[in-house]
């Protein structure tokens, strides 16, 4: 038989977690929540940098597609691979990025 008991693990989160008779079991459940809040901070903290990192991609893209747009101006010959440099570029961060840089 369990109740729920208010407890606190680190950085100060409150959760409800059971207690049981047994300390033992109670020390496994406790570093259990405590192995669940780590990582869920620690996808939190993932995404926030895959935000970041797609963010400058999507800046250095318009960057660049600034470019093609002005070298097409000046030497339309070169229209068709201003465009390819944009896309492979884009398509390479973006890879590289999601990919953790891996090939």
């Amino acid at each position: 038989m369990s109740n729920y008991q208010m407890q606190t693990i680190p950085y100060a989160t409150p959760y409800a977690a059971p207690v049981y008779q047994d300390e033992a079991l109670n020390q496994q459940v406790s570093r259990l929540a405590e192995s669940s809040l780590a990582l869920a901070e620690h996808t939190a903290l993932q995404n926030q940098l895959y935000t970041a990192l797609t963010q400058q991609v999507m800046s250095n893209t318009a960057a660049l597609a600034a470019s093609e747009e002005y070298f097409s101006q000046i030497a339309p010959s070169g229209r068709e691979d201003y465009r390819f440099i944009v896309q492979a570029y884009s398509r390479l961060a973006m890879k590289a990025v999601w990919t953790g840089g891996e090939q």
